[in-house]
C-alpha cells in the first residue's frame, strides 16, 4: 500500500473476503485495516473506485473491536467530500457515531451540509404528483 498500490491491496482484501466463505478466516489487525483505509482513500485518479470498498471495510472492523485514528476518519471524510461520494461519506459518518469515534466538526458538519443539499437536489428532480 505505501508504496502506491493501493488498487491491488484492495483486490487482495477482495479476494480474502471470497476466501471467507471456506474454512479459511483472515487474521485482520489494527495495521492491515489501516492500510486497507488508507488504499481506500489515499487521493488519486481511480480514489472513487476504490472509496466504494470503504463500508465492507468499516464494517469488518466494527465487528472485530478496530477503531479507525480519528484522524484517518477525518481524511477519509474529506476524500468522500472532494470527490462526492456522499452515500460513502454517510456510511463513514454513522459508523464514526456508532462506535463514538471523535470526528472533526467542522468536517462533519460540512459533510452533513453536502449530504443535505445533495438529498434536496435529488427530491427537487422527482416529479410532484398532482
Amino acid at each position: 500500500v505505501l508504496s502506491g498500490h493501493y488498487s491491488e491491496a484492495l483486490e487482495v482484501f477482495v479476494e480474502h473476503e471470497e476466501m471467507r466463505k471456506s474454512l479459511w478466516c483472515p487474521r485482520y489487525t489494527p495495521v492491515s485495516f489501516s492500510l486497507l483505509l488508507t488504499a481506500a482513500s489515499i487521493d488519486s485518479s481511480d480514489v472513487p473506485l476504490r472509496l466504494q470498498k470503504l463500508p465492507r471495510i468499516l464494517e469488518l472492523m466494527g465487528r472485530q473491536g478496530v477503531l479507525p485514528q480519528t484522524e484517518t476518519c477525518d481524511r477519509i471524510l474529506a476524500t468522500c467530500i472532494k470527490y462526492e461520494q456522499l452515500p460513502i461519506a454517510q456510511k463513514l459518518l454513522d459508523f464514526a457515531q456508532k462506535v463514538r469515534q471523535p470526528m472533526d466538526l467542522k468536517l462533519v458538519h460540512r459533510a452533513e451540509k453536502a449530504i443535505a443539499d445533495e438529498a434536496r437536489r435529488a427530491t427537487a428532480d422527482f416529479p410532484k404528483k398532482t
